[in-house]
């Protein structure tokens, strides 16, 4: 039996629903959530599921393993950055960090930090700061807010249409 199926199996099971969105806590971590930490030791469901491994003493390149899985509602959004302009004006506070602003121009910039990081791991985090392990590198990806689109006012002051131009 696939991942897929034992998965789906335990979560009919468990009572959720086929379509209802379940993941691991590091499948979670990686789309930018965190399990609350109330949830932690309550998952949704657990079960036996095939990992990959190193040929043993039993020369099997999988193995089962207990692995726990938590919907939606026992996450939560990690910490998002803030601005642009208050996230580079944070990092430059930090004493022993450099770092260089990618894309600036772009509907999504991001900001690659390098320097005595280890130091300071806590407050680039706090910043919305994620760690790329192909890279070795911290990167912020600041929030970026289209520009407001103003108000559309019809030029004559007699007319009836409240603004609805079209």
């Amino acid at each position: 039996m696939k991942n897929a199926e034992i998965i789906m199996k335990a979560k009919k099971k468990a009572g959720f629903f086929s379509n209802m969105e379940v993941h691991t806590a590091a499948i979670w971590k990686k789309n930018g959530y965190e399990v609350k930490p109330d949830a932690l030791d309550k998952p949704a469901f657990e079960c036996e599921i095939w990992q990959p491994g190193s040929r043993g003493e039993s020369g099997k390149r999988f193995h089962k393993e207990s692995a726990a899985f938590y919907a939606p509602f026992q996450v939560e959004k990690i910490g998002t950055a803030g601005g642009m302009e208050s996230t580079l004006k944070a990092l430059g506070n930090i004493p022993g960090i450099t770092f260089l602003v990618k894309g600036a121009k772009t509907a999504a910039p991001v900001i690659w930090i390098s320097g005595e990081t280890a130091k300071h791991e806590n407050e680039i985090t706090a910043l919305g700061g994620r760690w790329a392990a192909k890279k070795s590198a911290w990167y912020i990806k600041p929030e970026t807010k289209p520009e407001p689109v103003p108000a559309l006012v019809c030029e004559y002051s007699d007319c009836d249409c409240d603004g609805d131009l079209f």
